[in-house]
């Protein structure tokens, strides 16, 4: 195993990020940012936080205009956002889908009940008033603190679960 491979592990954990290039100097440069023990209290816990954590792990990020993260996990990971939820003290990992057209009622929500049938990590659900949408997410806790690892390692898993459910759940091809 090559020294970059083996870093890519101790800085994403189990599921990490192909690095190459540029990203692999920035992350030896730096090892410890992401990995580090150090918490992120709950009082920290911002926009500005996020995004430097996101960063530092060599996801692309961008601001959305609700002040929400557009996160990118990796060349073919897609986008998700991540929302603070300040009341409950939760982060909002979810990924926005849309049905095709031709799909029926009956499919779309047999596909998202499928969905929370078979993968307990992830909750699927058609907004109410947007019947072309799902939604996958999944929900983290940070209202003692939580790690930096903690935060680009679970947004990582949790959204690379989401993007699997959709397509293994998908059996009538009814998601764009």
């Amino acid at each position: 195993m090559s020294k970059k491979w083996i870093l890519g592990m101790a800085l994403l954990g189990m599921c990490g990020v192909a690095m190459a290039g540029e990203q692999t100097a920035e992350a030896e440069r730096n090892p410890a940012a992401v990995s580090s023990p150090t918490l992120v209290a709950a009082s920290e816990m911002t926009p500005t936080t996020l995004e430097s954590i996101f960063t530092q792990a060599l996801f692309k990020t961008s601001r959305l205009e609700s002040g929400d993260l557009s996160v990118q996990f990796g060349a073919g990971g897609g986008r998700a956002t991540v929302h603070i939820d300040k009341a409950h003290q939760l982060l909002r990992y979810y990924r926005v889908y849309r049905f095709k057209t031709s799909a029926t009622d009956t499919q779309k929500l047999e596909l998202a009940n499928r969905i929370n049938r078979e993968i307990i990590m992830v909750r699927a659900y058609i907004p109410k008033g947007q019947a072309d949408t799902l939604v996958v997410d999944y929900f983290q806790s940070y209202d003692e603190g939580v790690t930096r690892y903690q935060i680009a390692s679970t947004a990582r898993y949790s959204m690379d679960v989401a993007m699997k459910a959709v397509n293994q759940m998908d059996e009538d091809d009814i998601v764009k």
